[in-house]
């Protein structure tokens, strides 16, 4: 989906949850200009927000794949996401910001 995106857009939004720093590292060598966002929310909220979404993911489950995670050595930009919508959109607002300075270079 990555590729057929990109050869008709220049500058896509791709959201997956990469566990992996292998599956990082794949999508990096293929899409060199790629950024990476690394979103982070307290313990205590993720599980909160999985209980109040009530699907497939469980508090069991995702505690399983959290164990699992590769922390993120490929560079990348992080993003608090402990609710406080305003400081959240005020932390996309800086990394589009970024990215368009980058892009200018």
């Amino acid at each position: 989906k990555i590729q057929s995106l990109s050869s008709k857009y220049s500058n896509i939004v791709v959201s997956q949850a990469l566990y992996k720093e292998r599956n990082r590292k794949q999508i990096k060598d293929i899409y060199n200009q790629v950024k990476f966002i690394y979103i982070i929310s307290d313990g205590s909220i993720v599980a909160d927000r999985i209980v109040s979404r009530n699907n497939l993911v469980d508090s069991e489950y995702a505690k399983i794949m959290q164990s699992k995670f590769d922390p993120p050595d490929i560079e990348h930009m992080i993003i608090i996401n402990n609710g406080d919508e305003d400081e959240l959109i005020t932390q996309l607002k800086s990394i589009l910001k970024q990215c368009q300075e980058e892009s200018n270079l």
